[in-house]
């Protein structure tokens, strides 16, 4: 038992700082005005993977970090600027789609 409590701990750690690393490296592409989409679309799809399995290792499940973020939104609708507002309405409609 204590070694599995020592893993995750290990786990979560390590997931953090891929997650500090990743959000580092988008900052510095976004940074340097670099336009490589792919690169960026990577990295974003690298911070939702792990967004997801961090959550799964503090007892977070993948339904409830998506419904959390479709409740977010609901809410956030009500209170997000125009430029934002089509966005966050968009991204709602994805979640439902895919939910």
């Amino acid at each position: 038992m204590e070694f599995d409590i020592a893993k995750n701990i290990k786990l979560i750690e390590m997931l953090k700082a891929q997650m500090l690393a990743a959000i580092a490296e988008l900052y510095n592409s976004l940074a340097c005005n670099e336009s490589d989409i792919k690169k960026q679309g990577d990295i974003l799809a690298d911070l939702i993977i792990i967004t997801y399995m961090l959550g799964e290792k503090i007892g977070v499940s993948f339904n409830s970090v998506d419904l959390k973020a479709i409740k977010k939104l609901k809410i956030g609708t009500l209170n997000e600027e125009e430029a934002l507002y089509k966005d966050a309405v968009k991204l709602l409609k994805y979640m439902y789609r895919n939910n």
